[in-house]
């Protein structure tokens, strides 16, 4: 799942799908997924745009000061 959200975190990504795609009732995606990574899938999901946003500013900031 993880790989899935970074794949596609800019896209729009619902909860209700991730667990769809990956066959699992929301109910067991939320349980293990805060199990293994000890948070939700939606905050995940959050910080893993902010990283993405973070790298394009970066490399935004990179190319201006060549």
């Amino acid at each position: 799942m993880q790989h899935y959200i970074e794949l596609n975190y800019y896209n729009e990504l619902l909860v209700n799908d991730i667990a769809g795609e990956f066959n699992m009732s929301l109910s067991t995606l939320m349980r293990d997924f805060n199990n293994a990574m000890g948070n939700t899938p939606l905050v995940y999901i959050q910080r893993v745009r902010i990283e993405g946003a973070k790298r394009l500013l970066e490399k935004g900031w990179r190319e201006l000061n060549r």
